[in-house]
């Protein structure tokens, strides 16, 4: 930005120094024409605050996003244990290396659970269903906060859509990549926790391929505009 200005205002003394004007004079009417210091530098606070601005909602309502997709996965859970699930399909964990503190936090729990291993798989499936949902929760929250504050006429711009839709794309299709490949390691090895990466797997993967379809949309108007 400073090399900008001394070019320009270089270039502008000059020209008036070969309309006639002498260097002295060439050179404060140069300042005069590029404006006073206070009004550049507000313009350029303007500018980096209206960014600011623009990137902490777009994180807001890409976090918010996230957090309901988790909430969903939940939901998806709790209902594969509505329908038969067993709990070990939804406790991702190990039950081989549990420590005695542990066992008797799960046990005073779960009194009725016949060993320290089926509490702590118990604790762990209704986590995955619990937790997540509340998260989800949050994530509503958060995404009403985010339609109020956007109404107000200063919070209302974010980041080109082209910006948060490839942010999306990678996070989201990342994520279902990895849950989905969790999720058939652990059928494949016998592992406990299978559900609980398919449930996550299931709501990640179609954000990923909506992400990918508004992503081509928005090079299209690009690449025409």
């Amino acid at each position: 930005m400073l090399d900008e200005a001394d070019a320009h205002l270089h270039d502008t003394a000059a020209r008036l120094l070969a309309e006639g004007m002498n260097p002295l004079e060439a050179e404060h009417a140069a300042v005069e024409r590029f404006g006073a210091a206070d009004l550049i530098a507000g313009d350029e606070l303007r500018r980096s605050t209206g960014l600011a601005r623009q990137v902490t909602l777009t994180v807001w309502a890409l976090g918010a996003i996230g957090a309901i997709a988790v909430g969903v996965s939940g939901v998806l859970a709790g209902a594969m244990r509505i329908v038969g699930a067993s709990q070990q399909f939804l406790a991702p964990g190990a039950t081989d290396n549990l420590s005695a503190t542990d066992c008797l936090r799960w046990l005073a729990l779960d009194p009725r659970a016949g060993s320290c291993a089926q509490a702590a798989v118990a604790d762990w499936a209704t986590e995955t269903v619990v937790y997540r949902m509340a998260i989800g929760i949050l994530g509503v929250a958060a995404y009403a906060c985010l339609r109020v504050a956007r109404r107000r006429s200063t919070m209302r711009d974010m980041l080109p859509r082209i910006v948060p839709d490839t942010v999306a794309l990678v996070a989201f299709g990342a994520g279902g990549c990895w849950c989905a490949a969790m999720t058939v390691d652990a059928l494949a090895a016998g592992a406990h926790g299978a559900g609980a990466w398919l449930s996550a797997a299931i709501v990640a993967l179609p954000i990923a391929a909506a992400a990918a379809v508004r992503l081509s949309h928005d090079l299209r108007l690009t690449t025409l505009g």
